[in-house]
């Protein structure tokens, strides 16, 4: 290899190196965000299948449960209720990051084995 090829080598490394280090980083996250964004304006507004719900917990749920994190032994109990009610599917999303009791993991558990 001579001279010009191992400049252009390196030249072309240390770019894909800076474009990496800046996805790393997470400098073109506000960029993707604002594009993704403006897609969704021009789409507009999605129809909405009549059978879907969305279940939001909302800051109101803390008068009535106490301070979030609730105990896993509430979720059970609204995954018994959705059951009960004939919903079919679930979809949760929610991050279990703290320590619990046993009792209620395995209520929790045994909920979502339905």
């Amino acid at each position: 290899m001579n001279r010009h090829s191992w400049m252009f080598l390196a030249r072309h490394l240390a770019l894909a190196l800076c474009g990496l280090l800046a996805i790393h980083l997470g400098i073109f996250e506000s960029l993707e965000n604002k594009i993704l964004d403006q897609r969704f304006r021009i789409r507009g507004r999605a129809p909405v299948a009549p059978e879907l719900a969305l279940v939001d917990i909302s800051t109101d749920a803390t008068s009535e449960f106490g301070t979030w994190p609730f105990p896993r032994h509430i979720h059970g109990m609204f995954l018994d209720a959705t059951t009960n009610l004939g919903v079919r599917s679930v979809i949760y999303d929610v991050l279990f990051s703290k320590a619990t009791d046993r009792r209620s993991d395995k209520f929790l558990l045994s909920m979502t084995a339905n």
